[in-house]
C-alpha cells in the first residue's frame, strides 16, 4: 500500500497474484478436470485453458476475463474498452494457462482505477 492508503498496482497485480486468480477461477469452474497433485504442482499452467471449458473459445475468454476482474477488483481497478477486447482476442481454447497469465499481466497494465470510470 502506498502512503495515501491506495493499493500499488505493481504489487497487487504481480504474476503470482494473477496466477492465483486464474487458478481460483479454473478450480471453481472445473476443479475436477485435473487431479489435486496437478493443481498443487502447478502443472495446470501447462494445460490449454479450453480443456477446462469443453474446448469452447468463448468460455475460455470469459474465464480469463472473470479472473482478471477478480484480481483487478482487489486493487480497485477495472479493465474496460480496448484493453479488454485485446485480452479477449489474445485468448482462445488452445492458449496455455501460463500464456493466459502473461496476457492478463499485459492487460492489467492498461487497467483504470475504479473511481475514474463513469
Amino acid at each position: 500500500m502506498s502512503n495515501s492508503g491506495h493499493i500499488d498496482i505493481t504489487s497487487a497485480l504481480t504474476p503470482m497474484a494473477l496466477t492465483a486468480a486464474l487458478k481460483v477461477r479454473l478450480r471453481s469452474d472445473a476443479g475436477g478436470e485435473l487431479a489435486t497433485p496437478d493443481w498443487d504442482a502447478d502443472r495446470w499452467l501447462e494445460v490449454p485453458i479450453g480443456r477446462f471449458y469443453g474446448n469452447d473459445d468463448e468460455f475460455a475468454k470469459d474465464a480469463v476475463c472473470r479472473a482478471i476482474d477478480d484480481a483487478l477488483g482487489k486493487a480497485r481497478r477495472r479493465l474496460t474498452g480496448a484493453p479488454r477486447l485485446n485480452l479477449r482476442r489474445t485468448i482462445d481454447r488452445k492458449t496455455m494457462c501460463r500464456l493466459a497469465v502473461a496476457a492478463m499481466r499485459d492487460a492489467s497494465l492498461e487497467s483504470e482505477p475504479i473511481d475514474k470510470i463513469p
